[in-house]
C-alpha cells in the first residue's frame, strides 16, 4: 500500500489519500503514455537548480510509469521519442483517451506585489467577498494586480500541447491532462506560508496565463521534496515527486464524462416549471448559499489576462470563459424529474438562479450523460458537470435499494406504501467547495467513511466515487431506521457533497423545500462549513 497524506483532523478523524505503491494493480488504472517535452518556455534564463529540480522531478514521475508499465516518451524537435520498452512498442491506437503531458516553464521570482495581494487572501476575508457583492470592485482591483504582475501567451495546451495529442492519436487534441510545470526561484517558504485562498489564485494565473487545466509549481527548495499540484476545482497538495506520479498516473487513467442529450418526446409546460416547490427550492438553496458565502464568485479567465484578446483567445481554446463552483440537484415527485443547476460556465449564477437556470434530467441509459427535457419550447442550457454523477447513480442503486412510496399532501409529502409517487431515497443533493464540520453525535448526520481519490468532477472514476458514496449513505440511512436527515462526504482537494434524504417534521410530514433540514441545521449551528478544504 502506498503512504498517506492526512489532512488536520476535522470532527476527530483524518482524511487521506490511498494510492497503492503499485498503482497498476487499482480497479481504476488504465495503462496509458506520460510525454515529457523537452523544449522548455523560458520566461527568464534559468538557473542551474531549476535545472536540477526540473530534472529530478521528471525523472521521479517517468520511473513511477515505467514501474507501472506504462510507455514512457520525451518530445524533442516535434517527435515523440521512446524512453522505455514499453514507448517503443506503443501504438498511437492503444487507446485514444488516456495521456498525461508535461511542458516545464522556468521563471525567477513571482513578483513581491503578486505575493502581497495573494498573502491577504485569509479565509475570513474571502467568506466576507463571497458574502458582499458590495466588495466585488475591491476583488477585481486585487485580481487586476496580480494580472499585471506576470507575462502571459497563447495557451500552451495549444501551442505545445496540441502536436503532442496528434502524434500520441489522442481523441482530444486539446486534452485535460496537458500540464505546466513551473520551475520558479520564489523560495518555498514564501509560497507555503501563503493563506489557503492565496495558493488557489496561484494556480488559476498560472492556468489563465499559460494555458492548462492543471499545473504543478516547483519553488526553490533545498531538498527537492515538495511540489504543489493544482487542479481547476481549486487543489493545491504539496507533494513529493514520486507521490505526483502516482497522482499523474490517476489522472491519466481517467477520462472526461458527461454531457447531455435533449429529449425529443416530452415537455414540461413552462408554468408548471415555474410554480414547481422543488424549483423553487433550489433557488432559495441558491440564495441561502450566497447569504451564507457558501458559493465564491465565478472565476472570469479575463480576471486575470490584462490583454483582452489574448482573455477571448485563451477563452476559446478553454471553450469556458469562466469557472462557477458547485452544483445543486433535487428529485421533483411531482415533475417525476431531477431538477439540476446549469453550468455557471455559460452565465448561471448560482446565487441567484432563474427558473432558466434550472434543468429536468433524467439519468440515461448509458450512465455516462444525462438526458435533459425541454421546458416549453426554450433550448436548455449546457448542464452541470456534476449532473451525471449526482443523478445516474441513483438509478443504478434502485436494484439494491427499492424506491420509496410517497403521497402528495398540503404542504409536503408523506410516506405512505400506497403513495403514488415513487422516489429514490436520496432526494437532493448540494455540491459545494467547502468543508463540512458538524456537531459530534449527531443523529440527523451520516457521515461517509472512505479513502478519497482526488480527482475531480466530470471525469468517469467521480461517477464511480458518486455511487459508492451514495450506496454507503443508503444503507447507513437504512440500517439507522431512515431518522438522518443528511449524509456528508469529502470530495478530496476540493469540497463535500451534502446528500438529503426524505425527512418528516413532528406531524409526519416532509416539508416541499427539499433543503428545509440542511438550512435549518445550518442556522442552528449544528452543521457548518468551513471555507479551507483538506489539502491531501
Amino acid at each position: 500500500m502506498g503512504e498517506r497524506y492526512t489532512s488536520q483532523p476535522l470532527n476527530n478523524r483524518q482524511f487521506s489519500v490511498n494510492i497503492p505503491k503499485r498503482p497498476q494493480e487499482a480497479a481504476w488504472f488504465t495503462r496509458h503514455p506520460v510525454v515529457i517535452d523537452t523544449n522548455n518556455t523560458v520566461l527568464d534564463w534559468p538557473s542551474e537548480k531549476q535545472h536540477t529540480r526540473a530534472e529530478h522531478l521528471f525523472t521521479a514521475i517517468e520511473q513511477t510509469y515505467d514501474e507501472a508499465g506504462c510507455p514512457v516518451f520525451r518530445w524533442q524537435d516535434e517527435t515523440l521519442h521512446p524512453v522505455n520498452d514499453a514507448a517503443a512498442n506503443w501504438s498511437t491506437s492503444s487507446d485514444p483517451s488516456h495521456a498525461v503531458v508535461l511542458h516545464p516553464v522556468f521563471m525567477d521570482q513571482v513578483p513581491d506585489r503578486a505575493l502581497n495581494v495573494l498573502r491577504l487572501m485569509h479565509a475570513p476575508v474571502m467568506q466576507l467577498f463571497a458574502r458582499m457583492k458590495a466588495l466585488e470592485p475591491l476583488s477585481h482591483a486585487a485580481m487586476r494586480i496580480l494580472a499585471d504582475s506576470l507575462p502571459e501567451m497563447e495557451a500552451l495546451v495549444k501551442e505545445v500541447g496540441r502536436p503532442i495529442a496528434e502524434q500520441l492519436g489522442l481523441k482530444q487534441k486539446i486534452h485535460p491532462n496537458y500540464v505546466n510545470t513551473f520551475f520558479i526561484n520564489t523560495p518555498d517558504t514564501k509560497l507555503r506560508q501563503l493563506p489557503y485562498r492565496g495558493k488557489q489564485v496561484l494556480h488559476q494565473l498560472f492556468m489563465a496565463k499559460f494555458g492548462s487545466f492543471k499545473t504543478t509549481v516547483s519553488p526553490d527548495d533545498q531538498t527537492y521534496n515538495r511540489a504543489m499540484l493544482g487542479s481547476l476545482e481549486g487543489g493545491h497538495p504539496e507533494l513529493p515527486p514520486e507521490e505526483i506520479g502516482r497522482r499523474f498516473l490517476l489522472f491519466g487513467s481517467t477520462e472526461s464524462a458527461g454531457g447531455y442529450n435533449v429529449v425529443k418526446d416530452r415537455k414540461i409546460a413552462p408554468d408548471d416549471w415555474e410554480s414547481s416547490p422543488t424549483v423553487r427550492g433550489i433557488q432559495a438553496m441558491g440564495r441561502f448559499a450566497g447569504k451564507k458565502g457558501l458559493f465564491s464568485p465565478p472565476v472570469e479567465i479575463s480576471y486575470f489576462i490584462r490583454n483582452p484578446d489574448l482573455a477571448r483567445i485563451n477563452a476559446g481554446i478553454a471553450r469556458f470563459s469562466r469557472q462557477a463552483e458547485g452544483a445543486i440537484m433535487a428529485y421533483d415527485p411531482r415533475l417525476q424529474v431531477f431538477v439540476m443547476t446549469a453550468t455557471g460556465r455559460f452565465g448561471a449564477v448560482k446565487t441567484d438562479l432563474q427558473p432558466d437556470d434550472l434543468l429536468p434530467v433524467l439519468p440515461s441509459e448509458d450512465g455516462q450523460t444525462v438526458d435533459v427535457v425541454p421546458v416549453g419550447d426554450a433550448t436548455p442550457k449546457p448542464t452541470s458537470v456534476e449532473a451525471a454523477q449526482l443523478t445516474n447513480p441513483l438509478k443504478e442503486l434502485e436494484e439494491q435499494f427499492p424506491l420509496l412510496r410517497l403521497s402528495i399532501e398540503n404542504g409536503g409529502y408523506r410516506k405512505s406504501p400506497d403513495g403514488d409517487r415513487a422516489v429514490p431515497i436520496i432526494r437532493a443533493a448540494f455540491h459545494v467547495h467547502r468543508m463540512y464540520e458538524f456537531k459530534n453525535g449527531s443523529p440527523h448526520i451520516i457521515e461517509i467513511h472512505d479513502d478519497h481519490l482526488p480527482v475531480g468532477c466530470g471525469v468517469n472514476l467521480m461517477n464511480q466515487i458518486s455511487y459508492n458514496a451514495m450506496h454507503q449513505a443508503m444503507q447507513h440511512y437504512i440500517d439507522q431506521g431512515q431518522q438522518a436527515a443528511l449524509a456528508v462526504q469529502y470530495v478530496a482537494n476540493h469540497g463535500c457533497d451534502v446528500f438529503v434524504f426524505w425527512k418528516a417534521n413532528e406531524d409526519g410530514i416532509i416539508p416541499e423545500d427539499p433543503f428545509h433540514f440542511l438550512k435549518k441545521m445550518v442556522e442552528s449551528g449544528e452543521l457548518r462549513f468551513r471555507y479551507e478544504i483538506p489539502q491531501v
